[in-house]
């Protein structure tokens, strides 16, 4: 649980990162976060709960 502007939030996400190995040292080049999505309307729901 985070907060946001000092309101407590519940928020389910997901997080994918994607890491390359350059020159010996691991490097992260890309970051998604995401909500789940509602499947039969294809919007983000932000108060899943399972």
């Amino acid at each position: 649980m985070g907060s946001v502007a000092g309101n407590k939030i519940d928020l389910w996400t997901r997080e994918t990162i994607g890491l390359r190995k350059l020159d010996g040292q691991w490097l992260m080049i890309h970051d998604h976060v995401s909500v789940p999505i509602d499947l039969k309307t294809g919007a983000g729901v932000t108060d899943y709960r399972p």
